[in-house]
């Protein structure tokens, strides 16, 4: 799966956007969050699917924060 940084995510409407590398940006909407992941944080690495949306813009889906190592 390839690797992103969160830029931006809110809370309450459970969407922002992930850094992907070569400068793009992917737009994270609540239904691509993997089962179990509620939000995501400025900063963190996360694994995802990149994903053709509705309006033919690259989506990631299947988005889950990548843990450090050592822990659980």
């Amino acid at each position: 799966m390839p690797i992103g940084t969160v830029k931006y995510f809110d809370e309450v409407k459970h969407c922002g956007s992930i850094s992907v590398p070569h400068g793009k940006e992917l737009w994270v909407l609540p239904m691509g969050l993997r089962s179990g992941t509620r939000t995501l944080k400025v900063g963190q690495q996360v694994h995802y699917e990149p994903k053709v949306g509705i309006t033919g813009e690259l989506e990631a889906t299947d988005v889950v924060v990548i843990q450090p190592k050592g822990l659980v």
